[in-house]
């Protein structure tokens, strides 16, 4: 009798008929030989007496399997394959690259022992609809496995802000963008903007909740928290030196909202370096997609620090959040 146990734990019954014609690496065989119970177990060989008052298979085998399974356990290690990291595609404008948010995300979460990787689509200026119909995020998803994509619209579209048809145009893209990620088994989420004045940013975060919702997908809302952020921590760099574009304090709430909604916990209140670009509003980029590691124009800064301060203020604004 020849038996062999796979290395399965799909198998209810770990043994199986061994077939001569199969090779198996890590194959373990269990058979009798002159009087004796032979193991193989990851080419290591174990050889019992067999009692003579144990009948096959019925005693004998639930011997067997119990010497057997105690052996497998001991002598072979099983090696996990590793996991691949995250891919991140953010789609956006200049409210997604000054101070290159892509880069502090990914930076956020290697601080925090989360392995990702992400790239961009930005330009200033930039729709979603424009994103969709010259094809460069429909190319991206062919050309590259993204586990993520995050969609970023500029601050006034979805309130109508840049016509009465903005509004629709911005709706209509979102979801088609979202259907093109979802179709690759692609997570897509739309990443709010952000307004000064508090009454409109109330109904800003409402509009992106809408066009989400019409678009399945989750909004990570973030004006609502900058008002809160402005309002309770008036020393944080909110904004750019253009006062509208976002400040590092902001692009870092904006990481650390993603975050949570990514991986379902909030960072670790510990200080990080970004190396990488730390782009400015009016940087220019080439068509298409481009690594957030790359440098552009010469005299962008090349690396940024956050401190642990730093987190636990962002940290204090998001927990005013559930407060409000």
């Amino acid at each position: 009798h020849r038996y062999q146990i796979l290395p399965s734990l799909r198998h209810r019954n770990p043994f199986t008929h061994r077939d001569p014609r199969r090779t198996l690496t890590n194959a373990t065989t269990l058979r009798i030989i002159r009087g004796k119970l032979q193991l193989v177990v990851c080419r290591r060989e174990f050889l019992f007496p067999l009692p003579d008052s144990l009948a096959f298979p019925g005693a004998f085998m639930r011997m067997a399997v119990a010497i057997f399974m105690a052996i497998l356990c001991s002598a072979c290690q099983i090696t996990p394959l590793p996991v691949p990291p995250m891919k991140v595609l953010f789609v956006g404008n200049s409210l997604t690259y000054t101070g290159n948010l892509p880069a502090v995300f990914l930076s956020l979460a290697a601080a925090n022992d989360k392995k990702i990787t992400t790239a961009m689509i930005a330009n200033g200026g930039a729709t979603l609809s424009e994103r969709l119909h010259n094809g460069t995020v429909k190319d991206a998803l062919q050309n590259e496995n993204y586990s993520h994509v995050v969609l970023q619209e500029r601050g006034g579209d979805f309130i109508c802000a840049f016509g009465p048809e903005s509004c629709l145009i911005a709706e209509t893209a979102t979801t088609k963008l979202a259907k093109l990620a979802q179709a690759k088994g692609v997570r897509a989420l739309l990443l709010g903007s952000y307004q000064m004045q508090p009454g409109v940013s109330v109904e800003l975060v409402n509009a992106e909740q809408k066009a989400a919702t019409a678009a399945n997908i989750e909004l990570v809302a973030v004006s609502n928290r900058f008002q809160i952020a402005v309002g309770t921590e008036p020393t944080g760099k909110w904004l750019y030196q253009d006062n509208t574009h976002p400040g590092s304090d902001l692009v870092l709430l904006q990481a650390v909202l993603l975050y949570q909604q990514v991986f379902h916990e909030l960072p670790a209140a510990s200080g990080f370096q970004v190396k990488a670009p730390i782009f400015r509003s009016n940087t220019r980029f080439p068509h298409g997609i481009h690594k957030t590691t790359d440098g552009v124009d010469v005299g962008t800064p090349m690396n940024c620090s956050y401190s642990s301060a730093d987190l636990a203020m962002i940290l204090r604004v998001i927990g005013r959040m559930g407060l409000e």
